[in-house]
């Protein structure tokens, strides 16, 4: 598990995709506006938390996500998904 919170990051860096094992990720509470692409690499992940950031998308590699459970996206900029 990797928990970020309260930490005004604005993005997650493209190296996250290198944690093959991490099944829950949770960087609610920052500033993010992106997050990259490789997120669709962390194929054991089943519990992600974006909530409260300022995501205005989600990239399209996240149904590349199959061991997904938990999304939570509240209080983002979202206004549809992918």
């Amino acid at each position: 598990a990797l928990y970020v919170t309260h930490n005004k990051l604005t993005t997650l860096p493209p190296e996250i995709g290198q944690c093959a094992q991490l099944q829950r990720l949770v960087v609610m509470s920052n500033q993010i506006t992106t997050l990259p692409p490789e997120i669709g690499l962390l194929a054991t992940l089943r519990v992600l938390d974006v909530n409260n950031n300022r995501l205005p998308v989600l990239p399209a590699q996240i149904g590349k996500l199959g061991n997904l459970t938990t999304l939570a996206v509240n209080y983002n900029y979202l206004t549809s998904l992918p």
